[in-house]
């Protein structure tokens, strides 16, 4: 199996930094395995001893594997904290026939890297679990051998460092996972704070809308999307009718409080929860259909029209009625076009224009 260095680089860099102690971790064991591999081999060391590190070597590669993939990257977490404690820890030290301090300093720090990572649940498991294997291998050397590797020490006292090693070991495990966690919490709240604010830079604060800073990206993204697909995109651009009569009728206060009705009428017009509404400036609104064809762009623009109408806003400055109404003007990306978003929007200014012109109230579309 191939490992893509380069892909497992990508990965490291865009993940967050407990996920990437683990794909280090992961990567450090692998590289041991093979060196120790190599090692036993031009040693001449015995064949189960060789076996064991390859075997070592080709579960670090599937680790790494599913590792890449996004909807294994739990999958791989979990076989990572599970194996890394249950398989090769253990395994790892017996192959050594001793607890020595090398070997303790190996698994101290091998089980902080997977306190970060791993889940509260995990740590519950994996900790108890190692500190069990240390009291047992620790006593087991002291018994079939008469000393106790990680310090000489005579007597009935060897019995009380078999039992506070590993429970000194466990209280340090247990201050990871409280600082770990509490670096989560924070990290988390961090991110939301981060997520709410992106969120408030992406929102007309007047009505809810997102904005036109916003759109440019947005429909930045789904001309991308249309190229590829070969899907049509087509873009609604409404202006409220006499506008500026209205200001100067009822008052800015009375108009922004329009707009914000009207925002309301065309969010609700607009069905699925893919498309998307935008306040494009002013009295002046952009609605994005994707894979939305003319015809079909058409029934949605002309159910907008119909809402605005219907909703009976009293507007005695308009020319055309007595009620707010909207023109809409309809232009429809084929996908195919070699088109920036600025000339898509300007098209559907285009198709707007058309509309007023041919007497407001009513939605027309530029065929191009």
């Amino acid at each position: 199996m191939k490992i893509r260095i380069f892909e497992y680089i990508r990965f490291v860099k865009k993940h967050s930094f407990g996920v990437n102690v683990m794909v280090l971790l992961n990567l450090l064991v692998g590289v041991e395995a093979a060196i120790t591999m190599i090692l036993y081999i031009i040693l001449a060391a015995r064949m189960e001893i060789v076996l064991f590190w390859g075997s070592i070597l080709i579960l670090t590669i599937v680790f790494a594997e599913l590792a890449l993939h996004e909807r294994y990257e739990r999958l791989a977490r979990a076989l990572m904290v599970y194996g890394t404690t249950f398989v090769l820890l253990p395994v790892w030290a017996l192959v050594y026939g001793c607890v020595a301090m090398i070997s303790v300093f190996y698994i101290v720090t091998i089980l902080f890297a997977l306190n970060v990572v791993a889940t509260r649940l995990q740590r519950f498991i994996i900790n108890p679990v190692v500190a069990l294997f240390m009291i047992g291998v620790m006593g087991h050397e002291y018994y079939a051998h008469n000393y106790l590797v990680i310090m000489p020490i005579e007597g009935d006292l060897v019995l009380y460092y078999i039992i506070i090693t590993p429970l000194a070991l466990m209280l340090g495990m247990g201050v990871v996972v409280y600082m770990t966690d509490r670096y989560k919490h924070e990290h988390q709240l961090l991110e939301e704070k981060n997520e709410e604010l992106l969120q408030l830079m992406r929102i007309d604060t007047l009505t809810g809308l997102y904005n036109k800073k916003f759109l440019n990206e947005q429909l930045k993204v789904l001309m991308a999307l249309s190229r590829r697909d070969e899907c049509p995109l087509s873009i609604l651009v409404i202006d409220i009718d006499f506008f500026k009569n209205y200001n100067d009728m009822y008052g800015h206060i009375q108009g922004d409080q329009s707009l914000v009705e009207v925002s309301e009428i065309i969010n609700h017009s607009v069905l699925r929860q893919s498309d998307s509404v935008f306040r494009f400036g002013g009295e002046e609104f952009v609605v994005l259909l994707y894979n939305v064809g003319s015809e079909s762009g058409e029934i949605v623009g002309q159910r907008i029209v119909d809402n605005v109408r219907e909703a009976r806003i009293k507007h005695i400055g308009s020319e055309i009625a007595e009620y707010i109404t909207v023109s809409v003007g309809l232009f429809t990306y084929d996908g195919k076009k070699d088109m920036t978003t600025n000339s898509v929007i300007r098209m559907g200014d285009e198709a707007l224009y058309m509309a007023k012109k041919g007497g407001r109230d009513q939605i027309c579309t530029l065929y191009v």
